[in-house]
């Protein structure tokens, strides 16, 4: 079973830090993310997501499939990346409450 990549290791090789002994784990990633870039692959996500009638997931899948010439697997791939990646900020821009005792 492959293994995930975490959200830092994907932040690292989207800044371009790779290498040449990297797992082939980091190859795959760096493949999809050289084929569908980042800032695109959000802009997508944040159309989908404000989309109301909700826009129909089948057909934004075979856009991106055509659009970047890749598989519809790599196309699912890609976005649970970036989605991945775009929680990561969320958290991390989000304002931490104390609690009170």
């Amino acid at each position: 079973m492959k293994k995930e990549l975490d959200v830092m290791r994907m932040l690292d090789i989207e800044m371009g830090n790779i290498y040449d002994d990297m797992p082939i784990e980091d190859f795959e990633y760096l493949d999809l993310s050289l084929k569908m870039p980042l800032k695109e692959i959000q802009d997508v996500i944040r159309f989908y997501d404000e989309s109301k009638p909700k826009y129909d997931e089948l057909k934004l899948i075979e856009n991106l499939k055509n659009k970047y010439q890749v598989e519809k697997k790599d196309v699912i791939k890609r976005i649970r990346q970036v989605r991945k990646i775009m929680r990561y900020f969320e958290k991390l821009n989000k304002p931490k409450i104390k609690k009170l005792k």
